[in-house]
């Protein structure tokens, strides 16, 4: 039996606003649009994103505690960061904040709906850098 990640659903409050803009920051190609959603797919990855038609946008982010660090739901993984900051930039996306984990560099930066999304890109040095560079999409 296998298992993987087949899609992400993320709320958004406009969604033809966020069709544009998921196809503009991301790269992502439009599978289907139900009218109350929309289904996409990376150029190059397996799972899908599913942008869904909503009335008021829910906390997506957590805290782990007594720490109170800010976790958020939707990371995205690339092989290369500086380019991914340069093509932001070129299309007008704000990054938010910058974060060196010492095993990876993340960005975060919001979607039209105020959705927090971390991109993120693993070091060498990371226990998770093999997995990264042995997946069958890059």
């Amino acid at each position: 039996m296998k298992l993987r990640v087949g899609a992400v659903f993320i709320p958004v409050l406009n969604l033809e606003q966020s069709i544009s803009w998921y196809t503009d920051c991301f790269g992502l190609e439009l599978v289907d649009n139900w009218g109350v959603g929309a289904s996409f797919k990376f150029p190059s990855g397996e799972a899908l994103v599913a942008l869904i038609q909503v009335r008021e946008i829910q906390p997506l982010h957590f805290s782990t505690g007594d720490n109170q660090i800010d976790n958020v739901y939707f990371h995205f993984e690339t092989d290369d960061l500086d380019k991914m900051k340069i093509h932001l930039r070129e299309n007008n996306i704000s990054i938010m904040k910058h974060e060196d984990h010492g095993v990876m560099n993340e960005i975060y930066i919001i979607d039209p709906s105020g959705n927090q999304i971390v991109i993120f890109c693993e070091k060498e040095t990371s226990p998770f850098y093999r997995h990264a560079t042995n997946k069958i999409s890059w």
